[in-house]
């Protein structure tokens, strides 16, 4: 983990976090999501698979916090031959950490703002080290009805990215490259009964250079409420990268299902 990267992108966040507003006194609950969920097989496969996610959010007068930090792990049995002789191996097939940070300053009412945005990603599937990005820009809600929500931010910003290194070829992959993106995200909730809730998100690092990547990241989800502190949560995630390397796929998938706990 590169955590001069790490450092930087949260650096905004330590200055507008509530223990520096002094006229943040009286700040509204703070909420947050744990979910866990686990996979094992046995028999004729072997696996076993692990998914978590942190989401907190804060809402003061002035300001809205939020914080996302989320994990993926994988191990398979997979068949290795060794000298003509075949045996099964538990091996790790996918690894994936991504967390952000999301800090708004309300102009007026409660949804229309200003943003400043920090998110770090690792996944040791992938063409890339490390993917980070900071961007900042204009929030508000598109609409709101008793049932359903729909807020954007968009914004420019910055990516910072690290390719891994090829031993195979001269290419020095050591240095993090840096280009200029344009940040437009969105999410839509809609409340189909007091049990069951639908979310949508979708977030694109879009880069104009040819050359860059543009990172395009989308979150479906229906959560089941078991009781009023319990739910059951189903996720579709995909994950778009427009520049990868010749063996590697632009689109990456993870389905999951979860037990979430809600404070």
């Amino acid at each position: 983990m590169n955590y001069r990267v790490l450092s930087t992108l949260l650096l905004p966040f330590v200055f507008c976090s509530p223990s520096f507003a002094e006229d943040e006194a009286e700040s509204k609950p703070l909420s947050a999501e744990l979910s866990l969920g686990v996979l094992n097989t046995s028999g004729n496969t072997n696996s076993n698979a692990y998914n978590g996610k942190v989401d907190i959010k804060q809402d003061l007068s002035k300001w809205r916090f939020n914080y996302i930090l989320t994990g993926h792990r994988k191990k398979n049995d997979t068949p290795v031959e060794v000298d003509g002789v075949v045996n099964t191996v538990e091996m790790l097939t996918a690894e994936h950490y991504f967390g952000s940070a999301q800090a708004d300053y309300k102009l007026n009412e409660d949804h229309r703002g200003l943003f400043v945005f920090a998110s770090y990603e690792e996944n040791k599937f992938t063409s890339y080290d490390y993917q980070a990005t900071l961007s900042a820009g204009y929030t508000d809600r598109l609409f709101k009805t008793e049932k359903t929500e729909f807020n954007y931010n968009i914004g420019p910003g910055m990516s910072f990215v690290k390719a891994k290194d090829d031993p195979e070829t001269d290419i020095d992959e050591s240095e993090e490259r840096k280009s200029a993106i344009v940040r437009i995200a969105a999410d839509f909730t809609w409340d189909i009964s007091k049990s069951s809730v639908f979310k949508q998100s979708f977030a694109s690092d879009y880069a104009p250079g040819s050359e860059d990547n543009t990172k395009t990241r989308s979150e479906t989800s229906l959560l089941s409420k078991i009781n009023s502190t319990f739910s059951m949560k189903l996720a579709y995630i995909a994950t778009h990268n427009s520049v990868v390397e010749a063996d590697d796929k632009n689109l990456d998938t993870e389905t999951s299902v979860s037990l979430v706990y809600s404070y």
